[in-house]
């Protein structure tokens, strides 16, 4: 009797352990289509015209970030080819190759992350009182590896609905609301996310445009109890209306977000744009 008591303690024990714990997860990277209008997270409702390509390297470097109190520097570098199947409706893959770090484990790795499938719809044209209205959704093939976590080998997949308006000749605003149906496994805690955001577009000069937004989420990591918000500003360059060069900043309001980084992008799409119609703002 007394062999078995020590047996059962000897498992309670080892169940409040994390010898057999998965490795600690790097932070999603979520699906982006790439855009000449919008914020760095946030989505605007225009899309590529049909026929349309448009290529992007991107980077979004995170130092540090909270992460169940420990400090997590990430690095991730996407790659990105989008096509407009139609006026109204573009398709993307998204490939990114993540480095970080967790410097309280220790906990050090790189690799291929998920590759993300989207697609981007415009259902609704702006009007002169109304905004525009689209939606993205996209799905994460499983190619990280969960070893160097990267990735739980289970899908991701989402959506956002986007409304964005022209509030006048040089200002828009977009708001994003969104789920995210996270891939769970049994040795990683995890729960579905849903995703906000708000943000303004300002024209400085023709080609300088000034972006700043907060986007926030439900946590995904249930053992977390604070949820992330963050607020992201920074500018964005366009050349001839085919070259397009995004620099910002992010900052976190509490530890469940990163703390600060810094992100952007070099997008290049061809054809040259025939022709954008201007919606004439409310007065």
């Amino acid at each position: 009797m007394r062999i078995l008591k020590i047996f059962v303690i000897f498992l309670i024990l080892l169940m409040n352990t994390d010898i057999y714990a998965a490795p600690p997860q790097a932070l999603p990277v979520n699906f982006r289509p790439i855009a000449d209008t919008g914020g760095f997270t946030l989505f605007s409702t225009n899309t590529l015209e049909k026929n349309q390509l448009a290529l992007e390297i991107s980077a979004d470097l995170i130092e540090p970030a909270g992460y169940n109190g420990k400090g997590l520097d990430q690095k991730t570098i996407s790659y990105k080819l989008d096509y407009g199947l139609l006026d109204f409706i573009q398709v993307g893959v998204e490939i990114p190759y993540t480095w970080w770090q967790v410097d309280e484990v220790p906990f050090k790795s790189k690799g291929l992350d998920d590759i993300n499938l989207g697609v981007k719809v415009k259902f609704l044209d702006e009007s002169e009182y109304m905004p525009s209205i689209g939606a993205v959704g996209f799905i994460s093939l499983t190619t990280g590896d969960k070893s160097k976590g990267l990735g739980t080998k289970r899908p991701d997949g989402g959506f956002k609905l986007i409304a964005s308006k022209n509030l006048i000749s040089s200002l828009s605003a977009n708001i994003n609301i969104g789920f995210i149906g996270v891939g769970r496994t049994s040795d990683i805690p995890l729960r579905n996310e849903f995703t906000y955001g708000a943000g303004i577009d300002y024209e400085i000069y023709k080609g300088l445009n000034a972006i700043a937004e907060i986007a926030g989420s439900t946590n995904r990591y249930i053992r977390q109890g604070v949820d992330p918000l963050e607020f992201f500003g920074g500018l964005r360059f366009s050349y001839y209306d085919i070259f397009y060069t995004s620099l910002g900043v992010r900052k976190g309001f509490n530890n469940a977000s990163p703390d600060w980084g810094v992100l952007g992008s070099i997008s290049f799409k061809w054809p040259k744009v025939k022709n954008i119609k201007a919606i004439k703002p409310a007065n």
